[in-house]
């Protein structure tokens, strides 16, 4: 009825129109105290949003792709929705040879952090360089800093050590300079990490409340959530057990009131190390047979420069029980949906 009406271009450019609006008012809301509520927005309105993705890139409205795209990446990122977001913005990129440098730059990194979160690193850095090296020509501190965390994150990931303690320290002082907090407690969060990385315990537990105590400050429940599920595996390798399962239930709850899958892996993971710890060999190899399944319906591989640590504790629970026990439990652990898996770390 539409098509025989003659007003279908009108009406589909006002319908792009209003669905980008939500996107973008909805993605600045994903670090506020009502971020479930727009997560909820985003994925009960995400058909209309792919509705006008299509729109666009079949009738050559690529600003609009853009940014569409570019505004959907952290909800893509939120909800785990790793694969399409990555070829949707990539789809995007292709078509884009005319667009701003600003909206590429925008692409760039939501694909960069998506790629990024499906193991295609080698890509993900290429994405990222270039997305710093327009933020830079166009003097945007507070997006360079933003790119420069992401950058250092994929890094990381490959082991080079330098590179990402320079990206985080720099986007660290840049947030600082612009007095953007959440940046500042994010990059605190990151340089966390890289200080649990050289097992400098006592310092990422620092960094981690210095950064918590921002985040709660704010409801910001996915940057409490990370920062429970770090200081959780700080507790961890302090074979604090008791103090890791603390931190790590309240981290899945949140993940879970979130749908942020990609996240549960992790804690998933970190679980098991506390199960172990506590010579409960055969629970932990059904956490980890959950969290290896779950990655692979994500499409998530574990970065190169967790491989090794993550094979000596497997390692560890597999000598814990005996051979067959091990894998039976962690067939059964890959057996779980994601609800399931989770209950049975908060089931003690």
């Amino acid at each position: 009825k539409l098509d025989e009406s003659g007003d279908a271009p009108a009406v589909l450019a006002r319908h792009a129109r209003y669905f980008l609006e939500l996107a973008q008012t909805g993605t600045a809301r994903l670090r506020e105290a009502d971020q479930v509520r727009w997560l909820e927005t985003l994925e009960r309105e995400h058909d209309n949003m792919r509705a006008v993705l299509s729109w666009a890139a079949s009738s050559g409205n690529v600003e609009i792709e853009l940014q569409l795209a570019g505004a959907l990446a952290k909800f893509w990122e939120f909800h785990a929705h790793l694969t399409e977001g990555q070829r949707r913005l990539e789809g995007a990129l292709s078509r884009a040879a005319a667009a701003s440098s600003d909206l590429r730059a925008l692409c760039l990194q939501g694909a960069g952090v998506l790629a990024r979160s499906q193991g295609e690193f080698k890509r993900s850095q290429a994405m990222l360089e270039e997305a710093v090296a327009i933020r830079r020509e166009q003097g945007d501190k507070d997006a360079l800093a933003e790119a420069l965390r992401n950058l250092g994150n994929i890094c990381f990931d490959r082991g080079d050590i330098e590179a990402t303690r320079q990206h985080y320290e720099e986007s660290r002082e840049l947030y600082r300079e612009i007095g953007d907090e959440f940046g500042e407690a994010s990059s605190l969060n990151n340089l966390g990490v890289l200080a649990s990385y050289e097992e400098d315990w006592e310092r990422a537990g620092r960094l981690y409340e210095q950064s918590l105590e921002y985040f709660r400050g704010r409801d910001d429940m996915q940057g409490i959530a990370r920062g429970l599920m770090n200081l959780g595996e700080v507790r961890v390798m302090q074979e604090d057990y008791d103090g890791a399962e603390i931190l790590l239930r309240q981290s899945f709850v949140l993940f879970r009131e979130l749908r942020s899958d990609w996240d549960i892996v992790y804690v998933l993971e970190s679980m098991a190390h506390v199960r172990n710890g506590r010579g409960r060999g055969i629970d932990a190899a059904r956490l980890l047979g959950a969290a290896e399944e779950l990655r692979e319906v994500l499409g998530a591989p574990r970065p190169p420069n967790e491989q090794e640590p993550y094979e000596r504790h497997v390692q560890r629970a597999r000598e814990s029980v005996d051979p067959e026990d091990f894998e039976k439990a962690w067939a059964e652990g890959r057996s779980l949906t994601v609800e399931e898996a989770v209950d049975l770390a908060l089931s003690g």
